[in-house]
């Protein structure tokens, strides 16, 4: 079984070492012993640890609990807090960062190895749960986008035929606003009695047998008649049992009425000659059609491939290095100028974190300089030491640009990088 990995943040030596000692003798593994709230968010960021060990009290500008609360914003890893004593201001505090558990000192063995076993289930269920609700996100986020965007009306129901959802083009065609639409029946909507017969009926079968379904039926709209083919699917939980049933209508009334014209030509001799000319017709300028948008596609993929090249050439092949870091300070997109700067490759960049690259000495400068940037909501510079993948060192000039979501929340950090020559 792979060893847990810890991190201690703690500004007394002798109580570092013999937290560490027993830390070793528990079956854990150190990963490092910090003094400082600075430098336990560089340990975090490099270190990556399963768990760290952070004293409430350490000196600085930073003491754990801020530490703790940047960890856990930035990188996500779980916190326990160790002190001699918890007044009732600091219990308030240490409480926002939400840690996975206290040590009181002198730490006990067994109420640390308690304690961290608690706290690496937890944040392994946690863990788990995230990447689901993330998962669900996405894929919600997704179905939402392919919804809004067709032209086809989408809906989903309960196992009471109330209506949970509708895209916008079925909310165009019914006439109705969401507010009067969700969480009602057809029937309660006052649809046709015979149609919401029809619904209630395929809806019902397919919770109960689990299976897909076709049906087809005229609909009366406020912009006329239009004929409709439904297909009915079943969306289950976990336990496989049907929650919701997806419906998807698409308007079928330029087929419907062509197959009438047609019946009507059949039954009419003379005037099938000229249906059949009129469609015919049709078909030719479609055909015409489809054929001057052949062409039109295959233009405009040229001018895609075009602006690719000059996208290329402006981004990848720029004078400056461009990084794009996330919330978490994690390297997400640089161009090849960053890359040959720092003299690696572009795939090996993503998922880090700057501070691989930046010499010990100018951490701090780099730190002081993303939470300025942050915080001010301008464009930001500084000037520090950042060392390449065969050590060589250079300086270089940051220019920093923090962007925010419509609701005001940091998203991203893009940042320009400027080789100024060697460090003095």
């Amino acid at each position: 079984m792979e060893k847990a990995r810890i991190l201690i943040v703690e500004d007394e030596a002798i109580i570092a070492m013999e937290i560490e000692n027993q830390l070793q003798s528990l079956g854990y593994e150190v990963t490092s012993m910090v003094d400082t709230g600075i430098k336990a968010i560089a340990k975090a960021e490099a270190d990556k640890p399963d768990l760290i060990l952070m004293d409430i009290r350490i000196k600085g500008e930073m003491d754990g609990i801020e530490a703790a609360e940047e960890i856990r914003n930035r990188f996500g890893i779980p916190v326990i807090f160790s002190t001699a004593y918890l007044d009732e201001e600091r219990i308030d505090r240490a409480k926002i960062t939400m840690p996975f558990g206290y040590v009181l000192k002198p730490i006990q063995e067994r109420d640390l190895k308690v304690t961290i076993e608690m706290a690496l289930y937890v944040a392994k269920v946690d863990s788990k749960r995230k990447k689901t609700e993330e998962s669900l996100r996405e894929n919600e986020e997704k179905f939402r986008s392919l919804s809004e965007n067709s032209q086809d009306y989408i809906m989903r129901y309960d196992e009471h035929h109330r209506h949970l959802y509708q895209n916008s083009a079925a909310y165009h065609v019914s006439g109705f606003t969401p507010e009067e639409f969700i969480g009602k029946t057809h029937r309660e909507l006052g649809f046709d009695e015979k149609l919401c017969n029809l619904w209630g009926e395929k809806i019902t079968s397919v919770f109960k047998s689990g299976q897909s379904t076709n049906t087809f039926f005229r609909w009366e709209t406020s912009e006329g008649t239009v004929y409709l083919d439904l297909r009915l699917s079943p969306e289950f939980d976990d336990q496989g049992k049907v929650t919701t049933v997806l419906g998807v209508s698409r308007d079928i009334t330029k087929f419907k009425l062509a197959e009438k014209e047609l019946q009507k030509a059949h039954g009419e001799a003379e005037q099938n000659a000229l249906d059949l000319s009129r469609i015919n017709e049709d078909l030719h300028i479609h055909q015409v059609e489809l054929e001057q948008q052949n062409e039109e596609l295959k233009k405009s993929q040229l001018q895609i491939t075009e602006l690719q090249n000059k996208y290329f050439d402006l981004y990848e092949m720029a004078p400056v290095g461009y990084l794009t870091f996330n919330k978490k300070g994690l390297i997400v997109e640089t161009n090849l100028t960053g890359a040959t700067m720092l003299g690696t490759e572009k795939s090996v960049l993503k998922g880090l974190g700057l501070s691989n690259f930046i010499d010990v000495e100018s951490q701090d400068a780099f730190y002081s300089h993303r939470q300025q940037t942050i915080e001010t909501k301008t464009q930001q510079t500084c000037e520090l030491t950042l060392i390449r993948k065969d050590n060589s060192k250079f300086l270089a000039r940051l220019e920093s640009k923090a962007v925010f979501d419509d609701k005001g929340e940091f998203i991203q950090l893009n940042t320009n990088i400027i080789d100024i020559g060697k460090p003095t």
